[in-house]
């Protein structure tokens, strides 16, 4: 298979018979020069292209309502691929889970979100159609599929799948049908058609809840629809299964526990009954093991409680999956006002003691969106005390020097991040030396730290240290290490060097995908987060220009962009941003990209308002 790397292409790659093409910085890929974290990216996408030759080429979607069908199955199997080569990676166990899965949670959540099989009209209604649904929850309802059927009956579905629709197109019902047959043949007790459309054909997922009976030894399990803000204004469309779904449970108890092959039952209506016999009132149940599955799981305050104490007593009971699980679904639910707000704070305190990677990442992750919440807050003070000495420990622990493994080098990165961008010192000095020694002595740093060390430079320097990344920008020609600077230019903390460098995407200095990168990293930033929103809209009309044909661009552009608002006056501005230049305007701009932000600042103002104090005092007593 022939695979060529182009100088400008809007997708990551494109997956031509015969001929796969690349973005170079996806392609390109020099040893000493490129990351890890690029080597990954590299093999995902060049995984994800080559399943294409089946998922798409081979067997085409009978239409674009079918769109899942192909990139769906083009993401979990690439990732499937990179497993096979690199199993150290933990794509498909680990790293699905905060790379996909908890971003595709959030989207999902909303009420302007959509099922996975949608209908469409129009050519712009298709393009609508490439967007987290299709790349983030399809992928996770195919991998629901796996591990139901387990990877032997899987195998032989699809492979029924395939060749049964070679050089054809192919519908939903023709793979439900093909899964269904290699489950009956090998004896499994699953319907996958009355399974699997609860899932593609309604919006969503369920918040199952369990509510223990600590004297019975029981427990009931219920399910519904979870949204984030329930009371949005957004009419929820209405479903053929009364938003019901057929939920696989999995789950496990700490007289027993077993995260490989736990207890498992299928909920099929509103509510059923749970059997944790034996389990006593003083220890802890957890369901959905590993977060295999698409739903979130809340509790009863007791349970959330030991659980917790769990974790600060022995972490290393539970797996870095379900670690990861408990804190996303902790910090989401109090978003939504469905548990109280401290409980996800008190998850994150025994992380001082964690040293794997992916529970780490889902902390930050979820930490970062309340660093967003509270930065225009008198509280973000006592939050930056707090997070600076939950880094102390490990900030000794993973040092400076690039080694291990490829979860042991992301995790490392991630600590260094978080104890400089939080005041650590010591990690800000040596940053800051590491860096003059690269623009002094020619020093060069180490390649998975250079990120960090470059942005922490960039932001403690002026403009002689902005200068030099960009110049050394210019002068690489490894696609890469331009993608790294490039980022690495937005942690300035100098106003008008962030608005100079917008000023130079206005002109020939930047291609229009490297404009689109330098905005939607700017735009996540505390500080370039004000000068985006201006610049957005003051050039709308060019951003349109650029961008509107593009399947990847515009929505990734509108959630950066809006990522940080959390006022009632951002709200204002964005309705009135969204009325004037987008809903009654002829611009083919992705709307549901727009109401979606809506609603998740709706849902940023509504949690402040309800939960500041109580976090501010959280925090104050947690603080040592």
């Amino acid at each position: 298979m022939d695979m060529i790397a182009l100088p400008y292409l809007l997708p990551y790659g494109m997956e031509n018979w015969g001929l796969n093409t690349f973005r170079e910085n996806i392609l390109l890929y020099k040893e000493g020069v490129s990351s890890s974290r690029d080597q990954q990216m590299s093999a995902l996408v060049i995984g994800h292209e080559l399943s294409h030759q089946w998922h798409s080429n081979l067997v085409t979607q009978a239409w674009w309502d079918e769109l899942w069908l192909k990139e769906s199955f083009a993401t979990f199997m690439g990732r499937l691929a990179v497993d096979h080569v690199h199993p150290d990676f933990y794509m498909t166990d680990q790293q699905f889970l905060t790379d996909d899965l908890h971003e595709v949670f959030i989207t999902d959540s909303l009420s302007s979100s959509h099922p996975v099989y949608e209908e469409v009209t129009s050519t712009m209604e298709i393009i609508g159609n490439f967007d987290m649904i299709a790349y983030k929850k399809g992928p996770a309802l195919v991998k629901m599929m796996f591990c139901l059927l387990g990877e032997e009956s899987f195998k032989k579905g699809l492979f029924k799948y395939l060749n049964d629709n070679a050089y054809a197109s192919a519908t939903s019902r023709d793979l439900w049908e093909a899964m269904d047959w290699a489950a009956k043949q090998d004896g499994l007790a699953v319907d996958i058609p009355q399974i699997m459309d609860t899932w593609i054909l309604q919006m969503g997922y369920p918040l199952v809840t369990v509510t223990r009976d600590y004297d019975r030894e029981s427990a009931v399990i219920s399910q519904k629809h979870f949204l984030m803000d329930e009371h949005s204004n957004y009419t929820i469309r209405e479903s053929p299964f009364g938003y019901i779904w057929r939920v696989p449970i999995t789950y496990t108890t700490a007289t027993e526990p077993n995260f490989t092959n736990p207890h498992s039952l299928l909920l099929t209506k509103e509510r059923d009954t749970l059997n944790v016999t034996g389990t006593s009132r003083d220890e802890w149940v957890v369901v959905n093991i590993n977060q295999e599955y698409f739903y979130r799981v809340n509790y009863d305050p007791r349970n959330w409680d030991l659980i917790i104490n769990q974790l600060n007593t022995d972490h290393t009971v539970m797996t870095p999956s379900q670690k990861a699980a408990l804190i996303d679904d902790a910090f989401n639910l109090a978003k939504a006002g469905k548990l109280d707000p401290t409980t996800g704070l008190r998850l994150t305190q025994y992380l001082k003691k964690e040293t794997e990677y992916l529970p780490w990442c889902a902390a930050l992750k979820a930490l970062n969106h309340l660093d967003r919440l509270l930065s225009h807050t008198a509280a973000y003070g006592v939050f930056k005390q707090y997070m600076l000495q939950q880094v102390q420990e490990l900030y000794d622990q993973v040092g400076w020097e690039d080694k291990g493994p490829q979860l042991e080098k992301f995790h490392r990165v991630e600590i260094l991040i978080a104890a400089c961008r939080y005041g650590h010192p010591v990690c800000t000095q040596e940053a800051m030396k590491l860096y003059r020694d690269w623009i002094d002595d020619g020093k060069e740093i180490a390649i998975n730290l250079k990120k960090a060390v470059v942005c922490g430079g960039i932001a403690i320097g002026g403009v002689e240290e902005w200068d030099f990344a960009f110049a050394k920008y210019n002068a690489s020609n490894v696609a890469a290490e331009r993608s790294m600077l490039l980022d690495a230019l937005t942690c300035s903390r100098e106003l008008w060097i962030l608005s100079r460098y917008l000023d130079m995407t206005l002109n020939d200095e930047f291609d229009e995908l490297t404009a689109l990168q330098v905005y939607t990293t700017l735009a996540q930033t505390s500080l370039g987060s004000y000068l985006m929103w201006d610049f957005f809209r003051e050039h709308w009309e060019l951003i349109v220009s650029r961008y509107e044909g593009g399947m990847h661009q515009m929505t990734p552009l509108v959630n950066a962009v809006t990522s940080t608002f959390a006022t009632k006056v951002k709200m204002r501005e964005l309705q009135h941003f969204y009325e004037s230049n987008v809903h009654n305007v002829g611009y083919d701009a992705p709307k549901g990209a727009f109401l979606g932000a809506l609603d998740k600042t709706k849902a940023n103002v509504k949690w402040l308002d309800e939960n500041l104090v109580i976090v501010q005092a959280w925090l104050e007593t947690a603080v040592e």
